[in-house]
């Protein structure tokens, strides 16, 4: 939410309605009178969010942040989640329901949770995040696919293999999202 305000306060305009359910209480975001964004909840996920808002948001961290920032493809967020042990869910084979947020029916703070071996949080629960990757459909760009589970599931839902389909304009108050930073490696001196 911190993140987000930053970027809706550096935007110079009025944000996108469809990026997100801004009226929503769920959001957690609300714009002051003196027209700037603040959170009462700076640590909790940004979600309500549709996929145009995670990548507009994408979009406005390349720009300030001098590297391309983008949501991960479906394979890289496994890959993330799994961890190298290659793990069921983010923290293991069997699940626990003390070792993420899930089944809890609220967000929590980011980071309350230990990470994967790769150094990633809250993969298992939470909330679901937009990927990069569109859900094969009669209709192309009908469906996007969500990961990760959310803090209402259990289970099989959580699992790091468990996909989820969604229409790209959706916002609910368990989608968000997780950014890749993409990092060049470093060049040989001619």
């Amino acid at each position: 939410n911190r993140d987000y305000a930053q970027f809706l306060n550096q935007l110079g305009r009025a944000p996108d309605p469809a990026w997100a359910s801004f009226e929503s209480r769920k959001c957690r975001l609300q714009r002051g009178a003196d027209g700037i964004w603040h959170s009462g909840a700076p640590d909790l996920p940004m979600v309500t969010v549709s996929l145009a808002g995670a990548k507009a948001y994408c979009q406005w961290r390349t720009e300030v942040g001098g590297a391309l920032h983008r949501l991960p493809s479906e394979v890289e967020w496994e890959k993330a989640a799994r961890g190298p042990g290659s793990f069921v869910y983010a923290y293991g084979n069997v699940y626990q329901r003390a070792r993420a947020n899930q089944e809890s029916g609220t967000l929590q703070p980011v980071g309350q949770y230990p990470a994967t071996g790769f150094g990633t949080w809250d993969l298992t629960g939470n909330a679901f995040e937009w990927t990069r990757d569109a859900y094969p459909s009669a209709v192309p760009g009908t469906f996007q696919v969500l990961r990760g589970g959310s803090f209402v599931l259990d289970g099989m839902y959580l699992r790091n293999s468990f996909r989820m389909r969604q229409r790209p304009d959706t916002r609910t108050d368990d989608f968000g999202f997780r950014l890749v930073r993409e990092v060049l490696p470093p060049t040989d001196p001619p």
